[in-house]
Parts: C-alpha cells; sequence; structure tokens
C-alpha cells in the first residue's frame, strides 16, 4: 500500500473509524483514482473532472460518482492535499420515483390477518409494523436483543443502539419466536419501500396507534 492509501486507511480507521467494509471500498476507490492519476499528485481540479468523465464514460453510475466525490476528497484531506472542488461540484443525486409497497388499506389488512400467518411471518410483521427498523437492523435483532419487555435495535447507520418498550399487544408474538428470522417470502413482501412516516399513518387508519418511549442505553 502506497504512502496515500496508508494516510487514507489511517484516517477512515482512527478517531472515529468507519465500517471495514467501508474502509476496504474507501481505499479500493482511492487505489483506481491513484492509479489512474499516476506522478500527477496532488490532482487538479481539472484532472478530477476529466476521471470523472472517464468513469462515466466507462459507465459508472451516478450514485457511484458521488461516492467517488467524497472518497476523493477524504483521500486529498488525509494527504495534506487541497481538495481544488467544491461541493456544488458533486455529482448531482438522481430522482427516485419513491412508491409505496403497500396501500394503507392493504397494511391493515396484514394486520387484522396476523393470526393466519407463521411464528416468523407474525415476528416480523410485528417489529416492522410498531418500529418500522431498515431490513439489516431487523436481520441483526437475535434473542439477546429481547429482554421482557425491551427490545434493542442495532442502527444500521450511524447511531446510538436505542432500547424501545414492548407494547403488551405484540408481546406474544415476540416471545413466541425467539428469534428465528422471518422467511424469505416474509422478507421480501415487506420490502425496504415500508418506511417509517407513512408506516404509521397507515397503522393508525386501521385504528392501531402505539405510543413507543425509548429507554436509555
Amino acid at each position: 500500500m502506497n504512502e496515500a492509501l496508508e494516510n487514507l486507511r489511517v484516517t477512515l480507521t482512527g478517531t472515529r473509524p468507519h465500517a471495514p467494509s467501508t474502509v476496504t471500498n474507501s481505499l479500493s476507490i482511492a487505489g483506481q483514482f491513484l492509479t489512474w492519476l499516476g506522478d500527477r499528485v496532488p490532482p487538479s481540479a481539472l484532472d478530477i473532472h476529466r476521471y470523472f468523465a472517464h468513469r462515466r464514460e466507462q459507465g459508472l453510475c451516478e450514485n457511484s460518482l458521488r461516492t467517488h466525490f467524497a472518497v476523493i476528497a477524504k483521500l486529498c484531506q488525509a494527504n495534506d492535499w487541497e481538495f481544488p472542488l467544491t461541493a456544488r461540484d458533486r455529482p448531482e443525486e438522481p430522482e427516485e420515483t419513491r412508491e409505496r409497497a403497500f396501500t394503507m388499506e392493504e397494511i391493515a389488512t396484514l394486520v387484522k390477518n396476523r393470526d393466519k400467518y407463521s411464528d416468523g411471518e407474525r415476528f416480523y410483521l410485528a417489529i416492522a409494523t410498531i418500529y418500522l427498523p431498515r431490513r439489516i437492523e431487523h436481520a441483526h435483532i437475535t434473542k439477546r436483543d429481547i429482554k421482557e419487555n425491551t427490545l434493542r435495535i442495532h442502527p444500521a447507520k450511524k447511531g446510538e443502539k436505542r432500547t424501545h418498550l414492548i407494547p403488551d399487544e405484540i408481546l406474544p408474538y415476540i416471545h413466541t419466536t425467539q428469534r428465528k428470522r422471518p422467511c424469505q417470502q416474509c422478507q421480501l413482501c415487506f420490502s425496504g419501500s415500508v418506511r417509517r412516516a407513512w408506516g404509521r399513518r397507515s397503522l393508525a387508519t386501521a385504528g392501531i396507534v402505539f405510543a413507543i418511549p425509548e429507554l436509555p442505553c
């Protein structure tokens, strides 16, 4: 590993360490850029513009280019190089069409028909509709995170672990499963489109409203 990459690695694993996968991916992106750059270090603004034009021609999507922009900026910072671009130069985030996985009426039907599901599906339904975690957060819930009437959720993104009270209405479904992962069909059914805000509104429409206080970690 050359000195520039080593400096980036130290920065990413120093005072505020990033996830190992983030470090590996960032070093790979930075390595590709340095290989393309050759001996033209530190890079000029024109060098970076040319590199992005080159990667775009290779078919790299805008979201990936946004990640490359952030990594190259961090690479410059780690090596005390002036980063010659500004935040306004960062590739624009593509517009996304956000669609609901289900209508509010369909979610109400899912909840009302809970007794027809397997234990694993009821566990997933209870967690997904009350706490609305990301799929990866749900997958990481283990038996050790469930204690009597509390549930601890490990955030997928930066943030502190949160401990929640479990409403009496879903306690039987939580403790019955003790924690098998939901079946693949249920996991696919509740795609990442189940969002926090509209999920709570949907449950309110079904007449199911819970106030979930958080407890100190």
